[in-house]
């Protein structure tokens, strides 16, 4: 990316956590590996971009740390704050249909699958054709 594009980022990044949890907050999270201090995942749980009342969990993993569980541990840790300190009610989870890897942690942490995501505006087509998943507060509390 463009320094301007990092910049960009990393100011609507500090700027999302000025906005409270009844608002369309956006919360990311830097994951570290303790032993070393390696930035491996950027973890978020925020408004879906199409529809801001629903809260999503997504999260970026560096490709040499794939298949070690640090999505699903991430993802666990954000189901927890976001119904036991922020109080959601739900929590979705979406992604390309492809990315089986993604499908599996989102199934392993409870979610649900409920619909094919359809006919959004073309400002939205990105997610086009994604699964969406969610888990409810109730559910989520039941395991």
């Amino acid at each position: 990316m463009p320094y301007e594009d990092y910049k960009g980022l990393f100011n609507w990044l500090i700027d999302s956590y000025e906005v409270g949890f009844n608002e369309d907050f956006k919360y990311s999270f830097n994951i570290i590996l303790k032993e070393c201090g390696t930035h491996i995942v950027w973890c978020c749980l925020g408004g879906v971009e199409f529809e801001h009342k629903q809260k999503e969990i997504f999260y970026l993993i560096g490709r040499e740390y794939w298949g070690n569980g640090y999505a699903k541990e991430a993802s666990l840790a954000l189901l927890d704050y976001g119904f036991n300190i922020i109080g959601v009610n739900e929590i979705v989870g979406l992604c390309k249909p492809e990315n089986i890897a993604s499908k599996k942690v989102l199934e392993n942490m409870g979610l649900k699958f409920r619909y094919m995501v359809e006919g959004l505006p073309e400002k939205f087509d990105f997610y086009n054709g994604e699964p969406f998943y969610s888990i409810k507060k109730e559910e989520y509390l039941q395991k």
